[in-house]
């Protein structure tokens, strides 16, 4: 009878080990996925820095191309008396341009910010799946061990037994 409990709750303790086990392979795969996805982030990063470094220099560009129009523009103005319609025009143009680089620009670094962010709470998210597999493993391992101590006073207990009868 006593054997009986001992072994029910050998047994109970192993199915407990067995879901703990199980769970911790669930959360390792969950860290797997969660460090997938932060690498994921980090080009995605990357790529926005690399697309804003463009823009930014195309922005640099461009309001060096209006700059020098409006100079243009203002020679022409100072020296003849009247602005050229054609160069008027291209600055015009240009002026548009630019707008759109800034506008682009300024999406691209919205862009980086968010993946950013995004990158942190992927972090944050792995460092703390990390730490609790690893508790989980450590609890795991205790259990484990709890289970061999039993098992070895219950064969104790069994071969002590065995010896009397």
């Amino acid at each position: 009878m006593i054997l009986d409990r001992r072994s029910t709750r050998s047994g109970s303790a192993e199915a407990e080990a067995k879901k703990a086990a199980a769970r911790s392979q669930k959360d390792a795969a969950e860290l797997q996925r969660l460090k997938q996805r932060c690498e994921s982030a980090e080009q995605s990063a990357g790529e926005a820095r690399r697309a804003m470094a463009v823009a930014e220099k195309a922005a640099r560009d461009k309001e060096a191309e209006v700059m020098g129009l409006i100079k243009k523009v203002g020679d022409l103005e100072g020296g003849v008396g009247g602005g050229d319609d054609a160069l008027a025009e291209q600055l015009a143009e240009r002026e548009d341009e630019l707008y759109d680089v800034r506008t682009q620009l300024e999406d691209e670094q919205e862009r980086a910010k968010s993946l950013e962010q995004e990158m942190e709470g992927l972090r944050q998210q792995t460092a703390h799946g990390s730490a609790s597999t690893a508790g989980e493993l450590s609890n795991l391992q205790m259990d484990l061990d709890d289970m061999r101590e039993a098992k070895e006073r219950a064969e104790a207990m069994l071969a002590n037994a065995m010896g009397q009868r």
